[in-house]
């Protein structure tokens, strides 16, 4: 998907950083649904060394998402459906 500037966050659709355990509120992981439908996510980059291990294409990134957000992000969007 190309980024367009048309698009725009509707809606937060995992848990608020309160209950990530996130203190600042400014660094935490989170995902949301574009206008467009979408998913876009503020995630963690992994290690070092294991993107060291992985030949990506062109593009391409690994991303940490950690597990409460991905889940509560599926739960949020089950309950959409």
């Amino acid at each position: 998907m190309e980024a367009s500037c048309r698009l725009r966050i509707v809606r937060r659709i995992d848990s608020p950083p309160e209950e990530e355990r996130c203190t600042t509120g400014r660094t935490c992981p989170a995902v949301f649904v574009l206008s467009e439908g979408d998913l876009i996510a503020i995630i963690g980059t992994p290690p070092k060394a294991m993107i060291s291990q992985r030949r990506l294409p062109s593009g391409k990134t690994l991303v940490v998402i950690p597990r409460h957000t991905l889940l509560s992000a599926l739960e949020s969007l089950d309950r959409a459906a």
